[in-house]
């Protein structure tokens, strides 16, 4: 299922895939390995979204991007 702006706009990829909404407790997650260097996070996040995706239906993807979220001086 597609919002209108992407049915007007077709975005560039097929799929995407988000571990989840940003919350608790994965923004605490978040915030240890954005700005404290935590990279045991990092493995947390990696580990979680693996698992998203295996349970998915999604094929295998031929490149993975990281989306970045907006500036805090724009919000």
């Amino acid at each position: 299922m597609h919002c209108d702006a992407c049915l007007d706009d077709r975005p560039a990829f097929n799929d995407t895939l988000a571990l989840a909404d940003y919350r608790a407790p994965l923004d605490r997650l978040a915030v240890e390995l954005k700005f404290r260097g935590r990279l045991a996070a990092g493995a947390e996040f990696a580990r979680h979204l693996h698992e998203r995706f295996e349970d998915s239906n999604l094929p295998t993807p031929d490149v993975i991007v990281l989306g970045r979220t907006a500036d805090r001086a724009r919000l």
